[in-house]
């Protein structure tokens, strides 16, 4: 999945609308945050639970490039599909 925007290519129907999350559009709230802490710690450690299809792990990746994002879910198949997710990045 080249673009975060851009319609999954295996997603059931109804997860469609959630591939299409990203940290702009589900966690703005969070960004001013991040730009802080960013400026006083560079190497950014971040950690999702519950990641689901791991659109906004993927977000945050792109904004913390020098750091690490980790994310986790319970279920097998979620983490299936947010591994493939992230391999575009």
């Amino acid at each position: 999945m080249g673009q975060l925007n851009q319609k999954p290519i295996s997603a059931a129907p109804q997860a469609i609308h959630i591939e299409l999350r990203t940290t702009e559009n589900s966690a703005a709230y969070l960004l001013p945050i991040l730009q802080c802490v960013k400026e006083s710690t560079p190497f950014l450690i971040l950690l999702e639970i519950g990641t689901g299809s791991g659109t906004i792990s993927v977000s945050f990746a792109k904004l913390t490039s020098d750091g690490q994002v980790t994310a986790i879910d319970l279920k097998q198949n979620v983490l299936q599909r947010a591994k493939a997710v992230a391999v575009g990045i």
